[in-house]
Formats: structure tokens, C-alpha cells, sequence
């Protein structure tokens, strides 16, 4: 029961913050299940030697992992309906209101594909330098 409370745990945080290490993800998740203490949290996430599972422990992570299959299936529909929108017969009109969406969820630098709006942004502050 531990164990798989502990990949539950790990999985969600992994898939929550990508890009924090595990000191970061034990930090968010203080913040994620604040009936939990700290160092239960650790003890959980970790795995380690002696510690048990309570009822509603499980159920608190329970909760964490179906919201988050909750907002992803959100994200998924709203990926699906902006893709219609972008490659449907109205494309042109719809495309403003998109790039707006798209702006407002993708953080600054993150998954901006080559040659996107951010493309050479970096080179700018090397051109001006040397002048």
C-alpha cells in the first residue's frame, strides 16, 4: 500500500512541477495537502521503513491524482476545440482569439517551438552589447 502511494505521489508531482527536483516537489506538495504535516509527507513520499498508510491519507491522495486526471481531460478538450478552431473553414477568423488563449496558457519560454514568437529573442540583447 505504501509503495503505491509513494509512485502515486512521485507521478503526481513529477507531472504537477516537471521542473523541480524532488526538495521543490516535496515543498509544493506541503502546500497541495496542507492537513498533512511535513515530515509525513516525506515519510509518504519516500517510502520509507515503518510508516503506514492511514484511510484518509489514501483518500487525500486519491483526490490529488483525480483532479489532476480531471484538469487534464479540461486541457484536452479545450487542445481539441482550439484545434478545430485553427484548422476548421473559419481558421482566419478564429486565429487572433486562439493566439490569445495560447499566450495566456504557456508560460514566457516555455514550449515555444522554433522560428515562434520568441524566436531570437536572445540574440537581441548580443547585437545592441557590442555597439
Amino acid at each position: 500500500m505504501i509503495a503505491a502511494a509513494q509512485t502515486d505521489l512521485r507521478m503526481f508531482a513529477a507531472t504537477e512541477w516537471p521542473n523541480l527536483n524532488h526538495k521543490g516537489r516535496l515543498r509544493q506538495l506541503i502546500m497541495a495537502l496542507p492537513s498533512w504535516t511535513e515530515r509525513r509527507i516525506r515519510s509518504v513520499y519516500n517510502a520509507e521503513q515503518g510508516v503506514s498508510l492511514r484511510a484518509e491519507e489514501a483518500e487525500d491522495i486519491r483526490a490529488l491524482t483525480e483532479e489532476a486526471k480531471r484538469e487534464y481531460r479540461d486541457l484536452a478538450e479545450l487542445a481539441n476545440s482550439l484545434h478545430a478552431l485553427l484548422y476548421g473553414p473559419e481558421a482566419d477568423f478564429y486565429r487572433p482569439q486562439v493566439d490569445a488563449i495560447r499566450a495566456a496558457l504557456v508560460p514566457q519560454g516555455a514550449g515555444v517551438p522554433a522560428g515562434g514568437s520568441n524566436a531570437g529573442a536572445g540574440d537581441q540583447g548580443r547585437e545592441g552589447g557590442g555597439q
